[in-house]
């Protein structure tokens, strides 16, 4: 109302026999791959599986199953290869692709809350933006489609010089705007810009920073920040805060030769992140 006095109400009538409910979407979920030739699966969070072909009964393999998803390897090996799969490294039929583990999903795509779950795990993104300061780790999340569940990117937080030397910027509309285009992406309202470098996997499972570059992301895309890294190459850094000139110069020398060891648990925090908000 804005303030402004009610002076008119126009009511509508329509026959019973007129009116109809609104229809209700069946639930439906995104169908387990090979399900037929599967003969192993493990639940690592919602919507998302271990599976493997053949199961293996050995010591190291029971063990991983014991001790959960998050706290052993299992979820780095299905994870590995971009979601491909490797066998547990303990295991002496890892290297046998039928006892290797691997991605399957099993996420619902439609029914009531889907919508509104998307929209949620988008809002928890802008609050943890609103937060960040240079040099936090993220997890970001990049969707080919929007109901898709996409794969994490590991990125760290980087000033720009645009922004007063700040790592995130709020989006604030033009007037009589309800969305822009920028850097190549969307900005709604609520949204937070955050400048990120990403980090690149090998093969062995640690991240490297590569040639340094600037990307401008989308806090709606954000899944986890300010979490721990295990360093497992280069020189460690006793005090990372921003440098100028030729400290700075060593400082991008010293990180580019750094890799970097993601904990299993961090990573299926955030990848329940992609599918549901968290209960306070």
């Amino acid at each position: 109302m804005n303030g402004r006095p009610l002076s008119r109400i126009v009511v509508l009538w329509a026959p019973w026999a007129e009116t109809r409910a609104r229809e209700a979407v069946g639930a439906a979920w995104e169908k387990v791959g090979k399900v037929m030739r599967t003969y192993q699966f493990c639940a690592l969070g919602p919507g998302l599986l271990a599976a493997r072909s053949h199961g293996c009964w050995c010591c190291p393999c029971v063990a991983a199953a014991q001790e959960g998803p998050a706290a052993s390897g299992l979820r780095a090996a299905s994870a590995a290869n971009n979601g491909a799969g490797a066998g547990l490294p303990s295991c002496r039929r890892a290297s046998d692709p039928y006892f290797q583990w691997r991605d399957e999903k099993c996420q619902r795509v439609a029914g009531a809350g889907v919508g509104a779950n998307i929209q949620e795990v988008r809002k928890a993104g802008h609050r943890r933006a609103a937060d960040l300061v240079v040099g936090t780790w993220l997890l970001i999340e990049h969707r080919e489609r929007t109901h898709d569940i996409g794969k994490l990117w590991l990125a760290r937080c980087v000033a720009v010089r645009e922004w007063s030397q700040s790592c995130r910027k709020r989006v604030v509309l033009p007037k009589g705007k309800k969305w822009f285009n920028l850097y190549g992406s969307r900005w709604d309202a609520g949204d937070w810009m955050m400048g990120v470098q990403y980090y690149s996997e090998n093969d062995d499972g640690s991240f490297v920073q590569g040639e340094p570059h600037l990307d401008v992301c989308n806090s709606s895309e954000l899944r986890l920040a300010g979490f721990e890294l295990e360093q497992s190459c280069g020189l460690r850094q006793i005090n990372a805060r921003p440098r100028r000139g030729e400290q700075a110069a060593h400082q991008a020398e010293l990180e580019a030769d750094a890799a970097w060891l993601l904990p299993p648990a961090t990573r299926g925090i955030a990848e329940a992140a992609c599918r549901e908000v968290a209960e306070d």
